[in-house]
């Protein structure tokens, strides 16, 4: 079993070397599936079957879906002009073009959509692109989408990890708020305050830029709106919502038959759909390989404390696929079994430590996504969001091991 997870543990620095190689990440993804598959011994049609379920599965296709309709939503606010009236009325209103850059991503960051860091990347482009290098707009798009930790009230993560503690989801998100406000002010320090500041508005002008920031943004807002209000209707809300609104501005904004074609080309870019294919099945074949599963035992018979398997197990599964609700998935079932659920803060503390891994690992798609926007290179973002990370990695340890102290 130990040997198993340092093979884990070097196909997935081998994934750092490629993608580092500027090799695309659904082809690196791709590649680690099967050396995950060797490493656990799965057959030829046995990892033929998980690559074709997993391909084929709803969550793969909604995934897919999902990401198109947002960059569809993307193209058209940007064709109509929208997205521009939200980058200028908002920089009017808040006078600092520095604090619009971190305040865009964190709005689209309230929405739960795979790859979302993609449709914040082109207004942190618009408004600071001047003003900053493109690796620091990297670091500040993908860092403030995920000031939330994936922990907003409306994410399946936090739903999933509160149902399994037996809590409720605001119980949960009420205790991880501290974290958000802590990630914010390190972002703040490690990637805004290099945006060079630049004021600008006018008091006369505060009305009217209102209005046109609530005219501009509300396709965003309304989204948001539709998808609470089908949470509990249907299991396909989010792509309800985003499709709605689409369809709306399409019709509102008068969009040729052309217009509409070209835009749905716009849309579908088949770089980005070959990366969620290999994430996917990579993430798959790790499930099925079952090679995780040891880890707590493995840690035992080495004499690491529990406190340890809590915060190491998520973190490891966070790291290795790229996605909240996996390492809640994998983790959290396994933790309980030895007394996650003794201290309601060891959830709390296992959720933020397994957010820390999803946030370092180049699976993440929306670190992929805002690296390739921004021509920026992975590794250089892999580096300054660990940098990061480490203070609050410090934080969970250091209160970890003070509660099992007592």
């Amino acid at each position: 079993m130990v040997k198993d997870i340092l093979l884990v543990s070097a196909a997935l620095i081998i994934a750092v070397v490629l993608i580092k190689k500027k090799m695309n990440i659904g082809i690196v993804m791709i590649i680690e599936s099967i050396l995950v598959a060797l490493i656990a011994d799965i057959d030829l049609s046995g990892y033929a079957d998980i690559m074709f379920r997993s391909v084929t599965s709803v969550s793969t296709i909604k995934l897919v879906i999902i990401f198109i309709l947002i960059m569809m939503l993307e193209n058209i606010l940007r064709k109509t002009g929208m997205l521009k009236d939200i980058v200028t009325s908002l920089k009017a209103l808040v006078g600092s073009n520095r604090a619009v850059a971190g305040m865009l991503p964190l709005v689209v960051g309230l929405l739960p959509s795979p790859g979302g860091a993609r449709f914040s990347c082109p207004m942190v482009d618009e408004i600071a692109s001047e003003h900053s290098t493109g690796e620091n707009l990297t670091f500040v798009n993908y860092w403030f989408r995920h000031t939330w930790m994936d922990g907003f009230l409306l994410y399946p993560g936090i739903i999933l990890a509160a149902q399994l503690l037996e809590i409720s989801v605001l119980d949960f998100f009420i205790r991880l708020l501290p974290f958000m406000i802590f990630t914010g002010i390190v972002g703040y320090f490690t990637g805004l305050r290099k945006i060079k500041k630049e004021r600008s508005g006018s008091v006369k002008q505060k009305r009217e830029n209102i209005y046109i920031f609530i005219r501009s943004i509300s396709p965003v807002i309304t989204v948001i709106i539709i998808y609470i209000l089908l949470l509990d209707v249907t299991a396909y809300a989010l792509e309800f919502s985003l499709a709605s609104v689409c369809i709306g501005l399409l019709l509102i904004k008068k969009f040729t038959i052309r217009n509409i074609f070209v835009t749905l080309k716009r849309s579908f870019p088949a770089k980005l759909i070959l990366m969620i294919f290999g994430v996917m099945i990579f993430r798959d074949t790790l499930f099925g390989s079952g090679l995780l599963e040891g880890l707590p035992s493995v840690l035992s018979d080495a004499g690491i404390p529990v406190y340890a398997a809590f915060l190491l197990l998520p973190f490891a599964t966070g790291a290795s696929t790229g996605i909240c609700v996996s390492y809640i998935s994998i983790s959290f079932p396994i933790l309980l079994t030895i007394g996650l659920n003794d201290n309601l803060w060891y959830g709390v503390l296992a959720f933020v430590a397994g957010y820390i891994g999803v946030m370092i690992t180049p699976v993440h798609l929306c670190m992929v996504v805002t690296s390739e926007y921004f021509k920026n290179s992975i590794s250089n973002l892999v580096k300054k969001v660990f940098i990061s990370e480490i203070p609050l990695m410090i934080i969970v340890t250091v209160t970890m091991i003070l509660l099992f102290s007592r």
